[in-house]
C-alpha cells in the first residue's frame, strides 16, 4: 500500500463506493428473484382444485390485495424480472374467484 495519504484514502473511497454498489446490485437480485418465485407460486392460485371462491378471497385479504396486482414475469437469464402490467386487483375482481 502506498504511503501517500492522498492515494491511500483515493483507494479506500473507491472501494468503499464499489462495496455500497455491489450491496445494492445484490440486494435488487435478490428481490428479484423472491418476487419471481412469490409470483410462479401465486400465478394460478385461482384454478387448483379446492381452492374455491371463498378460500382464494381468504388467501387475498390476509396477504393484502397489493401483493395480487396483476404481474407479467419475464424469464431471461439467471434471473428474471417481474413488471407491473396492471393495477391493483379490485374487490369485483377478487369475489368473482
Amino acid at each position: 500500500m502506498s504511503k501517500n495519504p492522498i492515494i491511500q484514502k483515493a483507494k479506500k473511497e473507491a472501494y468503499d463506493m464499489g462495496y455500497k454498489n455491489g450491496l445494492l446490485t445484490g440486494k435488487t437480485l435478490g428481490q428479484d428473484a423472491a418476487i419471481n418465485f412469490i409470483a410462479d407460486r401465486f400465478d394460478g392460485l385461482d384454478k387448483i382444485p379446492g381452492i374455491g371462491p371463498k378460500l382464494y378471497k381468504k388467501i387475498v385479504h390476509h396477504f393484502g390485495i397489493e401483493y395480487f396486482k396483476k404481474v407479467e414475469v419475464v424469464k431471461g437469464g439467471k434471473q428474471g424480472k417481474a413488471k407491473k402490467t396492471s393495477g391493483k386487483v379490485s374487490e369485483t375482481q377478487t369475489e368473482g374467484k
